[in-house]
């Protein structure tokens, strides 16, 4: 999965997404289940909008940020069509305003306008879609009905007087578009076309193979990170950030750590999950001393071990450099123990591994039992040869 759109890797559309800096600020209130909807378009907002917040749930009368807005002396406008509402239009640009918009279907939205009534009271804007709807994976209840992301494509046009800049916020939704059609039509209808008698499967021979970690071994990185991860839902949530990272070369025992110093508030629970002193986390390396190190300790012929590729990925979304070549252990590690392995903890506790002792923390320790797994199974799935 793509740690920054939530996405299988295949079918991921983060290439797409262009940052934009805006006048206008954007607040998504966002019915919990739209935040599990795979092809919804409220986190693209959120990728792409520098300004731009969104806020999962349904009754909103707790939350800080809503309640505060409500209390402006200059009230944010409602996204919302109705009798009342001015066409966007028609709005003055001689200041800039806070848009506050509903992300669900319109029997959720009409939900959540229900239950916070005094989102009512706010002024309304509202506009006529120039052309039908391209969410072609999703059935629009009416012909003017459109997506999250293409209506504010069109609102942030007209408020910022710049058509054309925001209509590069379409360009990861029209992938995402074209690529779930393309798996609907094409993949899909080419596996039903394929024989499914008398095939005969190969032995997997990919770069998760322990042959493959045997050819490479010279060359693997082992890499374990850990993240600043708040709760969907909690009112001071920001993305996934990576936090830290851990890699160690098998073949020499060379080693790379890092603790990253970050621009957003480390999440509530973080110290516990990482099982590190709050302080610590907190006095980290700034970011560009970081990829100046780590590209330092990087080398052109580096092949990355991986436990999952969920840390991996939220380094990418990051901007930090990676080999091209990847492995995912766990898999290598299934295929020994002919079933799924579980955590890496208990991986090395099922193929009999000992971990030497290393620095406080889950990261160090869990980047131990990955080189340890990868020792083992390069060995051929000995232990204690390494």
């Amino acid at each position: 999965m793509c740690a920054q759109c939530r996405r299988p890797r295949s079918v991921c559309y983060c290439a797409h997404i262009q940052r934009l800096e805006t006048q206008t600020r954007v607040v998504v209130l966002q019915h919990p289940r739209e935040t599990r909807m795979p092809v919804g378009t409220a986190r693209m907002v959120g990728l792409s909008l520098a300004q731009s917040v969104i806020r999962p749930g349904i009754d909103f009368s707790g939350d800080p940020l809503v309640q505060s807005l409500l209390a402006a002396p200059e009230p944010p406008y409602l996204l919302f069509p109705g009798p009342e509402s001015r066409d966007v239009a028609t709005l003055p640009r001689d200041k800039p305003i806070t848009l506050i918009v509903v992300d669900g279907t319109w029997a959720q939205a009409r939900k959540l306008i229900k239950t916070n009534p005094s989102l009512l009271k706010l002024p309304k804007l509202a506009f006529a879609p120039s052309q039908p709807s391209a969410y072609q994976i999703r059935t629009q209840p009416e012909a003017h009905c459109v997506s999250t992301i293409e209506a504010l494509a069109h609102v942030l046009g007209e408020l910022e007087g710049d058509p054309q800049r925001f209509a590069t916020l379409l360009e990861p939704f029209l992938a995402m578009v074209r690529t779930q059609v393309h798996f609907s039509k094409d993949v899909h209808a080419a596996r039903h076309r394929r024989p499914r008698r008398g095939r005969v499967r190969d032995k997997p021979t990919g770069p998760d193979d322990p042959l493959m970690l045997k050819a490479h071994y010279e060359h693997l990185v082992c890499v374990q990170g850990e993240a600043n991860a708040w709760p969907i839902g909690h009112p001071r949530y920001v993305p996934p950030e990576l936090l830290q990272w851990h890699a160690e070369r098998p073949s020499t025992g060379e080693r790379f750590s890092a603790t990253l110093r970050l621009d957003n508030p480390l999440a509530d629970r973080v110290d516990v999950h990482v099982e590190l002193d709050r302080e610590k986390l907190i006095d980290g390396m700034p970011f560009a001393e970081f990829l100046a190190a780590w590209s330092a300790f990087l080398r052109p012929d580096d092949h990355l071990v991986v436990w999952g590729h969920y840390f991996a990925d939220l380094a990418r979304a990051a901007r930090v450099p990676l080999p091209a070549m990847r492995s995912d252990v766990r898999i290598a590690a299934s295929r020994h123990l002919k079933r799924r392995p579980g955590t890496i903890e208990r991986c090395t506790e099922a193929m009999g591994l000992a971990i030497p002792e290393v620095e406080p923390g889950r990261c160090a320790r869990r980047l131990a039992h990955l080189v340890a797994v990868t020792q083992f199974l390069q060995d051929g799935g000995t232990p204690g040869q390494s």
